[in-house]
């Protein structure tokens, strides 16, 4: 893209004087117009005549310089556009060997393992949490039942009673 606005820079200011002629239905953006596919070798020409023919008006020592520029821009036209023709299907190509490489088919693979063992451990820390909050729960049960049974029978024996219990 910049070797084509490199060879199409210096014609700017004709371009915008022959769109003034041409009307403004021609799209005179000299990257964009080579390669979208429009013949755009076709459009410098087009210039080219109307420069020499004296449609488009410049001094004789503008309309030289002008001419030569149009003539190196209308040469590197076909040119660049089948370099970049080039480079795009290498670039399909590269895609194409990319997207069906095992590497790549693994490293999706590994992914979903990871994914799958990231689910897996939010669910196990989940059951950790609520196991742990059962056994707060249950131990603060199993002391209210020892303070309950050492109530009773201290009642019974007539003085303290204490029991022990054995943490594992």
């Amino acid at each position: 893209e910049s070797t084509a606005l490199n060879l199409f820079g210096p014609l700017t200011r004709v371009f915008r004087k022959y769109k003034k002629i041409a009307g403004s239905e021609i799209d005179l953006e000299p990257a964009a117009a080579l390669f979208s596919g429009q013949n755009y070798a076709a459009i410098l020409k087009e210039i080219r005549k109307a420069v020499k023919s004296g449609t488009l008006y410049l001094d004789a020592k503008e309309k030289e310089r002008t001419l030569q520029k149009l003539e190196k821009a209308i040469a590197g036209a076909g040119e660049l556009k089948s370099e970049y023709e080039k480079i795009l299907g290498e670039e399909v190509e590269l895609e194409s060997k990319l997207s069906s490489s095992p590497a790549l088919k693994r490293k999706e693979e590994m992914e979903a393992e990871l994914k799958a063992c990231e689910k897996k451990l939010g669910e196990l820390n989940g059951e950790l949490r609520s196991t742990e909050s059962g056994a707060k729960e249950f131990e603060k049960r199993m002391l209210e039942i020892k303070e309950s049974i050492q109530e009773g029978l201290s009642k019974v024996e007539g003085g303290e009673v204490n029991i022990y219990m054995r943490r594992k």
